[in-house]
């Protein structure tokens, strides 16, 4: 008798262990396998945002680098144009200067360009009205970019360059980036002629960027009006 009452529950124990032994792979299964995904997965950002090539760039040649500085051949301002799109582009390129009193754009028609190339751009100083050459305080320059996929289509993609400074020396015209400006150029008033407004504004932190005859009334602010450099 005793082997009939045994064996049914050994039977009884074998089933339970074979059902543990079931469930708990599969328990213990999810876990293992989403660990290996959650380690793979993390080295890899979803957000690569700064990390690649803007569709469009624009450049002043002759200024590649934020503390550029060069006496430029005649007036000649040479732009680089970048297509970094599959597409070919056609693109307006304007270039605007604030000119002591002046403020005036010089439109340089359109480019087309072709997908992943890169143009260049003539520009010359002479096609504003102002004599760049008798400038009282530094010029500042900002050319802008419009892309369009057919010459009549809508804007794509814009772009702008940095701000670009220029003022006469020596008969020759100085071209730099504003970190020379600052530096080396009185943020502006390369020839020291508002010298008593800067300190002013020195002892009160304030920094005054190209103080001219249009700005009198901005004086103490803490630019002349324009845009900030934005590179």
């Amino acid at each position: 008798m005793t082997p009939r009452t045994v064996y049914p529950k050994m039977l009884s124990l074998l089933g339970l262990l074979v059902a543990v032994a079931v469930v708990v792979p599969l328990l213990v299964a999810p876990a293992a396998r989403a660990a290996p995904t959650a380690f793979t997965t993390e080295p890899l950002a979803i957000c690569v945002e700064g990390t690649e090539d803007a569709p469009l760039e624009l450049r002043w040649k002759p200024l590649p680098k934020p503390d550029s500085l060069t006496t430029l051949a005649g007036g000649q301002m040479p732009l680089i144009l970048h297509n970094h799109t599959a597409h070919t582009l056609f693109v307006t390129v304007t270039v605007a200067g604030a000119l002591d009193a002046l403020r005036e754009e010089v439109t340089l028609g359109v480019v087309g360009i072709a997908p992943f190339t890169s143009t260049n751009v003539a520009f010359d100083l002479s096609a504003f009205s102002a004599d760049v050459g008798k400038l009282a305080y530094a010029g500042r320059l900002v050319a802008r970019a419009l892309a369009r996929r057919t010459p009549q289509g809508a804007v794509e993609y814009v772009a702008y360059t940095p701000h670009a400074y220029v003022h006469p020396q020596w008969r020759r015209i100085v071209a730099y980036r504003t970190p020379s400006m600052l530096k080396h150029f009185g943020a502006g008033d390369f020839a020291g002629r508002k010298r008593k407004a800067r300190e002013w504004a020195d002892k009160r932190g304030i920094t005054l960027l190209g103080i001219g005859p249009a700005a009198r009334g901005l004086q103490l602010s803490e630019n002349d009006g324009g845009p900030r450099e934005d590179r």
